[in-house]
């Protein structure tokens, strides 16, 4: 596979978000995600995903992302947007680095792939926060669920290079659970009812 399909990233399960925490996310997305195939080496998933953020132009006059917190405070330079994007993802491996293949498709694809669900469809909250070490780490985000009460922070790494935690995690992290199938998407989107 190629190198820029490798998934490097770490779980933790986190305690004692605050709303001020979530507001400084700069999006937010609710996600529904389904399996179509899973074992133990592979799975093979589509997911609905709205997300809604402010954005404003940047200095190259691109829409990039804003907080909460920054729109507050310059509320005439944003807007919100909302965007629905449909997926369907391939992953192979386990643990901390795996290979992910990931397409867009469109809602007529997701639909008809709807119809070939080997799991329950799982509802989840998606905060996504800004980076503080662009060099190290490419993405954080906090999920939180509507069929359990755990709440999961994600940080994605662009190498294998993964010590660096963001400091406003670093205050929250109960305890890294990295692989442990009891607290992956998988397992909860194939729990019993």
């Amino acid at each position: 596979m190629q190198e820029e399909n490798l998934e490097i990233e770490r779980k933790f399960l986190v305690e004692n978000v605050t709303e001020e925490l979530l507001r400084n996310s700069f999006a937010t997305s609710l996600i529904y995600q389904t399996y179509l195939y899973s074992d133990d080496n592979r799975e093979e998933r589509i997911r609905k995903a709205t997300k809604s953020g402010f954005k404003k132009l940047d200095s190259s006059g691109t829409l990039v992302y804003m907080t909460d917190k920054e729109y507050d405070e310059n509320s005439e330079i944003g807007s919100l947007v909302e965007e629905t994007t449909y997926t369907f993802t391939e992953k192979i491996g386990h643990g901390k680095k795996r290979i992910e293949n990931e397409k867009e498709i469109s809602i007529n694809e997701y639909l008809e792939l709807l119809k070939k669900k080997d799991s329950n469809t799982l509802y989840k909250t998606r905060y996504s926060f800004m980076v503080e070490n662009t060099e190290e780490v490419s993405e954080v985000i906090i999920d939180t669920y509507t069929i359990t009460d755990f709440i999961v922070a994600e940080i994605e790494y662009k190498s294998d290079k993964t010590d660096h935690i963001p400091q406003f995690l670093q205050d929250i992290i109960v305890k890294e659970v990295t692989g442990k199938k009891e607290y992956s998407n998988k397992k909860l989107a194939y729990q019993k009812d």
